[in-house]
């Protein structure tokens, strides 16, 4: 079971990965492709949409290998169930929020998720840079096409 400090960074994610998808509609579709999204329309439509689907799915993988990889549930769990020494040297629960150092565990908690956040930022860097070059594929291939069409016609 996540605890509850990996429930709120899926969370995090989650919504992240909505506004990233949600930013990217028709205008930048037309932007990026202009004649070809005006040629193909719906069918550019839905290569789009497969690839934004796509994109997303190999975020959750790659966040979901790295939660495993750095056994974050694990140490969040730990950082939820840490103990604090008080002042003269009694201990007390993470769970007692008046008499808990919530200022150190908040900073701890802070670097376990900006850690984490790193990681997801260099994956998507890669398949950012990944869905570039299946994009010059796409013309590339949209640019063979037209130049095969234009040989048929002379």
């Amino acid at each position: 079971m996540d605890s509850v400090l990996q429930q709120r960074l899926n969370t995090v994610l989650g919504k992240a990965l909505d506004v990233s998808g949600a930013s990217l509609g028709e205008e930048e579709l037309a932007e990026c492709f202009g004649s070809i999204k005006t040629q193909y329309g719906t069918r550019m439509d839905r290569l789009f949409n497969n690839m934004l689907d796509k994109m997303r799915s190999n975020i959750e993988s790659g966040y979901k290998d790295i939660c495993i990889r750095r056994e974050l549930d694990e140490r969040l769990l730990d950082l939820e169930n840490l103990e604090v020494e008080a002042p003269g040297g009694v201990e007390l629960e993470f769970a007692d929020p008046v008499l808990a150092s919530v200022e150190q565990v908040k900073r701890m908690e802070i670097n376990h998720l900006e850690n984490a956040m790193r990681e997801i930022d260099m994956e998507m860097k890669r398949l950012n840079e990944r869905a570039a070059k299946i994009k010059q594929g796409v013309l590339q291939e949209v640019q063979n096409a037209k130049d095969l069409q234009a040989s048929f016609s002379v």
